[in-house]
């Protein structure tokens, strides 16, 4: 066996064996011969183990939170009648949040009543209501010296019926109690936070427990929409007879007649007619202004490291 040093061959074909091994075992890019390539996958943050930290270069961001949870700050708050945030001071757009729901008062019922109008009333001056005739307008009042010696309701009475109105939303935008507007951290992404977030958000009301450190959890409005009940109207029927007719001059001795019914009086030479219909009435089921209902449309978990003043918690 050859003992003395190895020829340079040799010692290149070594060299080149134990680079191949190497790149299945690091990669190419992270092998360095002076052994400083251990760990080096990660150390950037990207891509590497969350626990390590960093998130775009950021040594400040430590990505141990889940990636629903987003670093937030609470930039502003108020009213929630203001005017609210459209833009965070880094440029990016705010996350506007909302607590409270607003009372919502709707418009009063009314009805528009309609039908119970009355078909003309023939007027014959024969009995049995045959031969020519005159048309006697209905309406509520006497009609005497008609010359009718029989009368004949030509038609039927119009049904009773009700168009409701109102039961409108009274303010058409009714806010919430309060606005909260908070400002994302570009510097982190989703699941990396710094020592400078407030609070982290996350979409809908996620199962899982707030981050360490983040233990004050709120679950806020993000929007919503108000409503009002229906207004209905209770119907009436057309009670009453359609005509009154009377042999006497001031429409005493009142007969009633019905719909398509002939009246007659061989031995009455005058008669008057009028009216005995009731007038078509509704019923609204809110006569006055009522409270309606707002419907959240969504909601978002923010869980904070102090705890918000006056806000729920959830």
């Amino acid at each position: 066996m050859h003992s003395g040093p190895r020829p340079p061959l040799a010692a290149a074909l070594l060299l080149a064996s134990c680079t191949a091994a190497c790149q299945l075992v690091f990669g190419i890019d992270d092998f360095q011969a002076d052994g400083a390539g251990e760990g080096a996958a990660g150390s950037s943050g990207v891509g590497g183990d969350p626990g390590n930290g960093g998130s775009g270069g950021d040594p400040s961001c430590v990505c141990e939170a889940d990636v629903i949870w987003r670093a937030v700050n609470l930039a502003s708050r108020g009213p929630g009648d203001m005017r609210l945030p459209t833009q965070c001071g880094n440029g990016s757009s705010p996350t506007n949040l909302f607590i409270g729901p607003p009372a919502v008062t709707c418009t009063a019922c009314t009805c528009d009543a309609k039908g119970c109008e009355e078909p003309p009333l023939h007027c014959f001056q024969q009995p049995s209501c045959d031969g020519a005739h005159t048309v006697l307008t209905p309406g509520s009042v006497c009609e005497p010296n008609s010359g009718c010696r029989s009368v004949l309701a030509a038609g039927t009475t119009s049904a009773a019926a009700c168009d409701p109105r109102g039961g409108e939303v009274l303010d058409d935008a009714p806010s919430f109690a309060e606005y909260l507007s908070f400002c994302g951290e570009l510097s982190c992404a989703d699941g990396c936070l710094s020592d400078e977030a407030e609070c982290v958000v996350a979409e809908g009301i996620p199962a899982v427990d707030c981050p360490a450190g983040f233990e004050q959890r709120y679950v806020v409005a993000s929007g919503g929409s108000p409503s009002c009940e229906p207004c209905t109207c209770s119907s009436p029927s057309c009670a009453g007879s359609t005509f009154v007719t009377s042999p006497l001059l001031n429409c005493g001795l009142p007969s009633f007649i019905g719909d398509n019914e002939c009246f007659t009086d061989p031995n009455a030479s005058i008669y008057s007619s009028r009216s005995d219909k009731t007038p078509a009435a509704c019923a609204a089921n809110h006569d006055a202004q009522y409270a309606g209902t707002f419907e959240v449309s969504g909601e978002q978990t923010v869980c904070c490291r102090a705890a918000l003043d006056d806000v729920p918690p959830g």
